[in-house]
């Protein structure tokens, strides 16, 4: 139990997605691997018994017949339920497969048909038919953390298949691995058939009706057709990159595997029967596939998501046509097998960069248009790329042969990529102007938050005037603005600071936090800004102004945070004026002072180690605890404060145990709270415990961390996500719970009460489309009644 609840952590699941995200990577698992072992063995057969020259062919007919698997799945998936879709898909192909290995060593034409008409028509359309099924297991919000685990899936998926070629290509006979292919097909149906939609408790909103009170009749007229797509033009760029990507894949693929021929044709002696060039092929393929798609998942688990969050999404896209067209150059100088494999590689491993930053940038697409723009991506514009490219080849092979042949298809390659290059440049402007575009307040409130969410990412210039005009708008709502400084805060844009500033004084306390917070993110505050005399008085101003009227302590001690961050001589002032003023607040200035370093704290804070007012006492212990030569004297303080009758006092010892961390109280604190104190003392011991990093006793506060915001003291930003993963995890399992219990209701029949509450689940864990879909329902019903 101790190991599932780790691995939970870990990946960030709650027990309850533990079914469904098995059943989603099982059958990406097999997909996948089936694909491999497939695709492998028909270069392989090709190769060995029809040839290289021919090779561009077999890429033409693929991606034609990708083109018609589209066009008549296309109407198909509307009509019948997805698992019976999946089932049919996987037997018919299963039984072409079977067919075709009747005719492997008498009629190729009829082999090849069977074999391409199962795997570019049927399977092709099987992994798009897989991903739909998985979409409807989860939630967006489950989606968002399950998706990561799943799609790990396919790269596991491909060094099974990789390690099967590797293992015993020289020992089976390529009909068995077909065989192979077929059996992994097999075993998606008893998965697709008994752990599905209807069969599976899935915590989701009546997407019905909740699809009917978020969209437009308008919007729902374009979804649907592609005519809604042309009118954004950083649409229009992105088909031309996908163009060019799958233009360049095959091309690549090409040389890639003309350079494996040749490799196994010059290393073997020519007594060498057919089959045994057919299974050295096989196992090359298979041990390439092993290689390309472990450094793969090292990629996706280790440095896919840090190149993407420091880069920005269009940069790590640019990475791939660099590092391709890198590599062309090596291959341009020296065409073998080792730079071709440094191609291809580099293509896999750039390649996941640029997936992941393609499908991410579909958020700046408005959500009623994302569906049809993936289905004209993936549809239509990846085979079409396919198609040009393999005519490429057959337009050279056709004029060229040999090593001019083999420099002429580098050379398109070169131009393909140096293209590819110059329409991501582009694209920066139109992301960010989509992304603006988004903003209007005709758009909904989630899409505005999302487009916020998008102008914190890395590359995008000049995006602070816009998100300023919304925070000085008063009629704009406050989650909206919050985000907006949460964003100028990653930002860091100097002409923002005036915009933040206003909203220190905002009449909302979680605007002002907010406003706070993105002012401390400022990292250049000491250097740079701060330098200017005017600025640097402007804020302090701000501040001091703040702090007099503040009356919320949390906020209060982020404002002394950054006061100390500018100009810590001024604080110092500030704090001991205050203190001697004997402001309401003394206590919490007190304990401030702990921000300051200098032994002769002593001289100012002894007294109140004696005070009779215990807030101050505790103040002092924290202030102080920094100098070990004071501690003895600090703990006899505490204990005392520990050992009280007084439940006041001993709270306040609790607290100040979780202040200081220090970690000696830790039996203490478990000790007491065996002991039969109330609910409120045991409360204050676990939050000291939580302080003190003890990970036991996050799962008895998180409904205490759901009804008041965490407040940490000096905690590792470790334990911070723990507990935010744990408290997102307990708050998504509330949700599930109240789905599953209404899930024959939809939105329109929920009570009043049950929606209210779904909304402040919603809202605690930023699920902002879930909860403009519930406001749209009270809305209604508020119109309705009137």
């Amino acid at each position: 139990m101790e190991l599932f609840n780790r691995l939970n952590q870990v990946l960030n699941l709650s027990p309850r997605e533990w079914p469904r995200v098995l059943v989603a990577f099982g059958m990406v698992f097999l997909s996948r691997a089936g694909a491999i072992i497939g695709g492998s063995i028909l270069l392989a057969l090709f190769l060995t018994h029809i040839g290289i020259e021919l090779l561009p062919l077999l890429f033409l007919t693929n991606a034609v017949l990708m083109i018609i698997g589209t066009v008549i799945y296309r109407n198909l998936i509307h009509r019948i339920r997805q698992e019976l879709l999946i089932t049919a898909t996987v037997l018919f192909a299963s039984a072409l497969l079977v067919a075709s290995i009747l005719f492997l060593g008498g009629n190729t034409v009829i082999f090849y048909s069977l074999f391409l008409f199962a795997g570019s028509v049927l399977l092709s359309q099987l992994n798009i038919l897989i991903s739909l099924f998985n979409e409807e297991l989860f939630t967006p919000l489950e989606s968002q953390r399950t998706f990561p685990v799943i799609e790990s899936a396919e790269t596991l998926g491909g060094i099974m298949g990789g390690l099967l070629l590797t293992v015993f290509a020289n020992n089976l006979p390529s009909y068995k691995f077909i065989l192979i292919w077929v059996i992994l097909l097999l075993c998606i149906l008893p998965i697709v058939l008994r752990y599905n939609a209807r069969t599976m408790e899935i915590p989701k909103l009546k997407e019905e009706y909740a699809e009917a009170t978020t969209e437009a009749p308008t919007k729902r007229k374009e979804a649907g057709n592609f005519s809604g797509l042309r009118k954004f033009s950083f649409l229009r760029e992105m088909m031309v990159v996908v163009f060019f990507f799958w233009a360049i894949m095959n091309i690549l693929e090409f040389q890639y595997t003309k350079a494996i021929q040749q490799d196994v044709f010059e290393a073997q002696e020519q007594t060498l029967v057919l089959e045994d060039y057919e299974h050295l092929i096989a196992q090359k393929l298979g041990t390439l596939h092993l290689i390309f798609n472990s450094a793969a998942l090292l990629m996706q688990l280790v440095v896919a998501s840090r190149i993407i969050t420091s880069l920005g999404i269009t940069s790590s896209m640019m990475l791939h046509p660099l590092v391709t067209m890198i590599n062309v150059l090596a291959m341009i100088f020296q065409f073998n097998f080792f730079t071709a494999s440094l191609a291809r590689g580099s293509h896999e491993l750039t390649g996941i960069l640029f997936k992941s930053s393609y499908d991410s940038s579909y958020y700046a697409i408005p959500h009623h248009l994302r569906r049809d723009a993936k289905e004209f991506m993936q549809g239509l514009m990846k085979p079409l790329g396919a198609i040009m490219g393999t005519l490429g080849i057959f337009f050279v092979a056709y004029k060229l042969t040999g090593l001019d042949e083999t420099l002429a298809l580098n050379a398109i390659l070169l131009l393909l990529g140096a293209g590819m290059a110059f329409v991501i440049a582009r694209m920066n402007k139109s992301y960010t102007a989509l992304s603006e575009q988004n903003l209007s307040h005709k758009m909904d409130l989630p899409t505005r938050i999302n487009a916020v969410e998008i102008l914190a990412q890395k590359g995008h210039e000049k995006v602070s005037p816009a998100l300023q005009t919304l925070l000085r708008r008063p009629q704009e709502p406050a989650i909206l603005k919050e985000k907006i400084l949460e964003t100028l805060g990653l930002v860091q844009d100097p002409e923002a600071i005036a915009g933040v500033l206003d909203m220190i004084k905002n009449e909302n306390e979680e605007i002002r936090l907010a406003a706070i917070q993105a002012l401390s993110h400022y990292e250049r505050l000491k250097k740079h800004i701060m330098a200017q005399s005017i600025t640097r008085y402007r804020v302090l101003e701000v501040i001091k102004e703040a702090l007099e009227k503040e009356k919320n302590e949390r906020i209060m001690e982020q404002l002394i945070y950054v006061f100390h961050q500018i100009e810590p001589e001024n604080l110092t002032q500030f704090l001991m004026g205050e203190i001697k003023n004997k402001r309401v607040n003394t206590a919490l200035f007190i304990r401030m002072l702990r921000l300051f370093k200098d032994p002769n704290l002593k001289y100012y804070l002894e007294e109140y180690l004696i005070d009779k007012n215990s807030a101050n006492k505790a103040a002092a212990i924290v202030a102080l605890w920094q100098f070990k030569t004071m501690r003895p004297e600090l703990t006899h303080h505490l204990q005392t404060m520990l050992e009280s009758k007084k439940e006041e006092i001993l709270e306040l010892g609790i607290e100040t145990v979780g202040q200081i961390k220090e970690y000696a109280f830790r039996k203490t604190l478990k000790s007491m709270l065996r002991a039969n104190h109330s609910e409120k003392i045991r409360k204050s011991i676990l939050l000291a415990l939580i302080h003190l990093e003890d990970e036991n006793a996050i799962p008895h506060l998180l409904d205490h961390f759901f009804h008041h915001p965490i407040k940490f003291y000096d905690v590792s930003n470790r334990f911070k996500r723990i507990v935010q993963s744990a408290l997102e995890l307990h708050i998504i399992d509330k949700i599930n719970g109240l789905l599953c219990k209404h899930h024959h209701l939809s939105l329109k029949e929920m009570s009043k009460e049950t929606l209210e509450l779904l909304s402040s689940l919603y809202t605690k864990v930023n699920a902002h489309r879930e909860v403009h879909q519930i406001k749209k329902v009270l809305d209604s019903r508020e119109r309705g009644s009137l």
